[in-house]
């Protein structure tokens, strides 16, 4: 009896134990964690009216408050300002993605193509922390995509006419993409013909 009793008492322990674990996994998975939020494009966009309508009453008050010589309230339009500034930049940051996001597809294509094709390719990229607007990036996929496919079918050639011509077997394509002054520049390159 007294073996049961130890035993179960074990059993509690390491139960008890285990758990305190568990949480402490949990809560440092979650000190770590990056907590990321879903929202609509179309209340992003709303957002983006609100700004607009915003920006415009700010002007007519600059207006108003210059031309009339409301030196009271001139201070708290300065403050109107940078409350605005932050507000549009915010906004603006908020609709930015990673261009990772079409990276990831990308490299799926290559894969799954060049499997098809026979050929073996690597894809390679530079700047995939690179940010654009997300409505930006849905309209840039589909020429890119074709351009890779390109690239696929038309640029890279087999393993044999490559080793033939002296090149490595593993053909590769590359995607990178820089800023530039006020510009994004997206690079897609192949070492093939």
């Amino acid at each position: 009896l007294r073996n049961i009793v130890e035993g179960k008492q074990q059993f509690e322990e390491e139960k008890q134990l285990s758990a305190e674990n568990e949480v402490k996994e949990i809560e440092e998975s979650n000190k770590s964690a990056i907590n990321y939020l879903r929202v609509s494009a179309d209340k992003l966009d709303e957002q983006m009216d609100l700004l607009s309508e915003l920006v415009t009453a700010k002007a007519e008050l600059r207006l108003i408050v210059e031309k009339e010589g409301y030196k009271k309230l001139f201070k708290l339009l300065e403050s109107i300002d940078k409350t605005t500034n932050r507000f549009r930049k915010n906004i603006l940051n908020v609709r930015l993605v990673q261009i990772k996001t079409l990276y990831i597809a990308f490299l799926r294509l290559v894969r799954d193509i060049s499997r098809k094709l026979g050929k073996n390719v690597e894809f390679v990229a530079e700047g995939l922390e690179t940010e654009l607007d997300k409505n930006i990036i849905d309209a840039l996929e589909s020429p890119l995509t074709h351009i890779i496919r390109n690239s696929l079918d038309h640029g890279v050639e087999s393993e044999e006419e490559r080793t033939k011509m002296g090149k490595p077997a593993k053909a590769t394509i590359g995607f990178n993409t820089y800023r530039s002054g006020s510009d994004i520049i997206i690079e897609i390159k192949d070492d093939g013909r």
